[in-house]
């Protein structure tokens, strides 16, 4: 019985640990936990609310330091049963770090004997291979950016998904502190050593607190691009009515904007059943679109020596600069970065002059969105790395 939890973690250890723990247990020793293992447990193993400060990060690389330093490996342990949450474990290589977590448990008054853990070891977001990462804006260029750093030597993911969920580097550990040791050396893995570069990208990360967290803590250079919201907003109108294969007419420019919402039914081709049904808000723009939230969320958590912020504008001529800043020299350019949304109207262009943004006979809309995102127009003229005379950040007709 003493010898079954080495069976049970066996896809964790390696051989010589595996082997030291098989001794320990055949001897019937037990593992001492020292002072100073014992106070470098017991941190929370994920995120939570208004864990936005700086500080909390300078916890973690310090627990992680002095934890390898004293010779220790850190573990995740989650609790099976009850209601304590996911914490972190340095315990000795040599000894069962289910012993620390039943000891360091133990601390809570909610805490039963009867518990069991279910532990993972940890390795340091520091470690993981990632040098460049394009977290935004969704709708601004990054694909366009990222395939031209692909044709500079640069090794880019993002664009679909592998068997783990892991094809963007932090998915798969979301709101982790520490990301699991196989997370890591799979990821590195995959990558290989051949580029001269691992980049990223992933609109979503711009949007959320903690993954801005994790970028600024593994040191990754940034590239933002920002485009006029109120353009952003048209694009996602012509985004949600893209399918040629609509079941109700699909809802004018006019009708998805000075309403509350819209929406069209549509049907995948050569399957049966009733589709689904396709919404636009302009709610959800504010929500997405709100660059002055964004800038302040990146200006809070990123060094801003790692950091460019480009508009969309100015992708094709300040390429040369972003592939500079990032120490590329090969410079390879595709064509200047195309409008997709628009594109995928082009089957059915009287859709496209019925619904143009910059027609007179949509003028009340234009003047609606640039009332509603003046704020954020602002933002975006303060925030450019380049600030060029010529350039109109708001949406222009």
């Amino acid at each position: 019985p003493s010898c079954v939890f080495v069976l049970c973690w066996d896809r964790y250890f390696s051989p010589c640990t595996r082997a030291a723990h098989l001794r320990a247990a055949m001897n019937g020793s037990l593992c001492a936990i020292s002072t100073s293992m014992a106070d470098l447990s017991g941190f929370p193993a994920y995120t939570w609310a208004g864990a936005g400060s700086r500080d909390v990060w300078e916890t973690i690389r310090s627990i992680t330091d002095l934890c390898a330093e004293s010779g220790g490996l850190l573990w995740r342990a989650t609790p099976s049963q009850g209601t304590l949450a996911p914490f972190t474990v340095c315990a000795s290589r040599s000894c069962d770090p289910m012993l620390q977590a039943r000891h360091i448990a133990a601390r809570d008054s909610r805490f039963e004997k009867s518990w069991e853990f279910v532990l993972e070891e940890l390795s340091d977001w520091r470690v993981l291979r990632l040098d460049v990462v394009i977290p935004g804006m969704a709708k601004a260029g990054t694909t366009w950016l990222a395939r031209q750093l692909g044709r500079h030597g640069v090794s880019v993911r993002g664009f679909s998904s592998d068997f783990h969920g892991e094809e963007n580097p932090l998915d798969a550990q979301e709101g982790a502190f520490w990301p699991s040791r196989r997370h890591v050396e799979r990821w590195n893995r995959a990558c290989g050593s051949n580029a001269s570069l691992i980049a990223v990208k992933q609109p979503r990360y711009l949007e959320a607190i903690w993954s801005m967290q994790v970028l600024a803590f593994l040191q990754a250079k940034v590239v933002i691009l920002v485009r006029s919201p109120a353009e952003l907003c048209y694009s996602l109108y012509l985004d949600s009515f893209k399918s040629p294969h609509n079941l109700d007419p699909k809802p004018s420019l006019k009708a998805c904007m000075l309403q509350p919402e819209c929406s069209c039914r549509f049907k995948a081709p050569n399957v049966a059943g009733r589709g689904w049904l396709q919404k636009f808000s302009l709610a959800t723009c504010r929500a997405s679109f709100a660059v002055a939230r964004l800038r302040a969320l990146a200006e809070a958590t990123l060094p801003p020596e790692r950091v460019l912020i480009v508009h969309t504008r100015q992708l094709s001529e300040r390429l040369a600069h972003v592939a500079a800043w990032l120490g590329l020299r090969r410079h390879a350019r595709i064509g200047p970065p195309e409008n997709t949304a628009m594109r995928n109207h082009r089957g059915d262009p009287e859709f496209l002059e019925q619904n143009d943004l910059c027609s007179e006979a949509n003028s009340q809309v234009l003047s609606m969105l640039r009332e509603a995102f003046a704020a954020d127009e602002g933002a975006i003229a303060g925030w450019l790395t380049w600030w060029d005379p010529d350039l109109v950040t708001q949406a222009d007709c």
